[in-house]
């Protein structure tokens, strides 16, 4: 066997090693879903403060009767995880953004338009 196909076939061996360990290396590793904030009871989701803004940054040309319209038609106040709009907007960035509900808390803005439908989805300020 010549030099070069010695070189390509110890080449491939580590190619095909470094393959079997990146794949067998995933096993390690279980990702487990974050907890569901606790979101303290006198917390209340005002839609003019706290969503308005965000859903306006994405949606300028629309009035904000219209974001509450779209938005609250889109979102199950029973079940508000089964809410339409998260299968909507699921890859919206924006999604993913912290809000600053009160003094104290953060919460990412999924969670606030959750919050908001579990307490009825009101137009409230």
């Amino acid at each position: 066997m010549d030099r070069k196909q010695k070189i390509l076939r110890i080449f491939a061996t580590l190619i095909i090693a470094m393959g079997l360990t990146a794949i067998t290396s995933c096993e390690q590793y279980i990702w487990t879903p974050p907890e569901p904030p606790v979101i303290p009871a006198e917390i209340i989701i005002s839609f003019d403060e706290h969503i308005y803004p965000k859903c306006s940054g994405c949606h300028t040309t629309w009035s904000e009767s219209k974001i509450y319209n779209e938005l609250s038609s889109n979102v199950d106040t029973v079940n508000p995880a089964n809410s339409e709009i998260l299968d909507i907007h699921s890859t919206v960035n924006n999604f993913n953004t912290l809000v600053q509900v009160n003094d104290t808390l953060e919460l990412y803005f999924v969670d606030v338009i959750k919050t908001w439908a579990s307490q009825g989805a009101k137009d409230n300020k």
